[in-house]
């Protein structure tokens, strides 16, 4: 005869890797992602509704307002941190977390890198031409870097429920989790977000002597170091400190409020307080603009054939005069930028 004793021993069940309903963190997690996704679409709805003012039109503002919609995706991408661990939430969380990320900031780098390529070219006398389509084709790679990356791993090891035993004082304890069966991804996702962020760093380098109407290295060098530091001080507390899977969502969801609302605002609050300042200035001088026949005026230099558009003078740069077509609805004439040696226009779809 063969025997087989089992020994069974209660065991308990840890409530600290999820958040449920019935949960303290439930509806404060709820709010913080709630008035990230408000606050960034605030900011977005206010560069709209100035993208006729010559501070914003020089921000080249589309990208910008993709870069803080998909911070206000990101935001509500924090919602799916609520709920149990089961197979299916442990991938959403995955992919929304990540995904999201390199979505928003994708807009972001490209945008500066646009401005650097237009902008800058004026001092080496050359011709540079970028358009809306070439610019938003630059935006695929980073996202679709990352989609590979996490379609691969989805496979070979796929961010799933995992249960584990561990002993609490001598009681064994049951945790439910959502993990991975090794540190691959955690490494490979690293270096590609370390990559990510000095490549922005020397974006930002590139930029620092444009003129500040244009260039923005200071905004962008802000929202890396607000990115950097956060997500730093994320990694220090995960895994050196070591915290439970709930702790882990409440601090993710709190350090993309804080990414996504400073980075937001970083880039949108100086542009808007310079066209409430430039629409101070205009009532108070009676206005510099005026609109007449199939022409305009901007700042003394009229230019003709251009009737239903407005028509931005950029001012001089390193001797380059350099003027924007854009039409009243802030539709494309032909969305690109040229730029010339001297009398030569530089136009753009607004």
């Amino acid at each position: 005869l063969q025997w087989r004793i089992m020994v069974v021993t209660p065991i308990q069940r840890s409530d600290q890797d999820t958040i449920l309903q019935s949960d303290q963190l439930f509806y404060p997690l709820i709010f913080v992602a709630t008035m990230g996704c408000f606050i960034c679409l605030g900011f977005a709805v206010g560069l709209y509704k100035y993208r006729g003012s010559r501070a914003v039109i020089h921000a080249d503002y589309r990208f910008t307002m993709a870069f803080i919609v998909f911070c206000c995706i990101l935001n509500v991408g924090m919602y799916t941190m609520l709920g149990k661990n089961t197979n299916e939430l442990c991938m959403l969380r995955y992919w929304s977390l990540f995904f999201l990320s390199s979505l928003a900031v994708s807009p972001l780098i490209v945008k500066i890198y646009r401005m650097y390529r237009l902008v800058g070219a004026t001092a080496a006398f050359q011709k540079v031409k970028i358009s809306n389509f070439q610019a938003m084709l630059y935006t695929i790679p980073i996202p679709l870097i990352q989609g590979i990356c996490l379609f691969t791993f989805a496979f070979v090891d796929p961010y799933k429920q995992k249960e584990i035993l561990e002993l609490e004082s001598g009681v064994p304890v049951q945790r439910i989790i959502c993990g991975f069966e090794s540190r691959a991804f955690w490494i490979t996702e690293g270096l590609g977000t370390v990559t990510l962020l000095l490549g922005g760093c020397i974006l930002a380098y590139l930029t620092r002597n444009l003129d500040p109407r244009f260039g923005e290295a200071k905004q962008l060098i802000f929202s890396i170091y607000n990115i950097a530091f956060t997500g730093l001080i994320i990694a220090v507390i995960l895994y050196l400190v070591g915290v439970t899977q709930q702790a882990e969502r409440a601090l993710l969801t709190i350090s993309v409020f804080w990414g996504t609302s400073l980075s937001s605002a970083a880039f949108v609050l100086p542009r808007i307080l310079q066209a409430r300042q430039a629409i101070r200035n205009s009532r108070h001088n009676g206005g510099s603009s005026t609109r007449f026949g199939n022409g305009m005026t901007v700042g003394g230099t009229y230019v003709s054939g251009l009737q239903g558009h407005s028509v931005v003078n950029f001012g001089t740069t390193h001797g380059f005069g350099m003027n924007r077509g854009m039409d009243d609805a802030g539709s494309s004439s032909n969305g690109n930028f040229m730029m010339k040696q001297h009398n030569t226009m530089a136009t753009a779809a607004s």
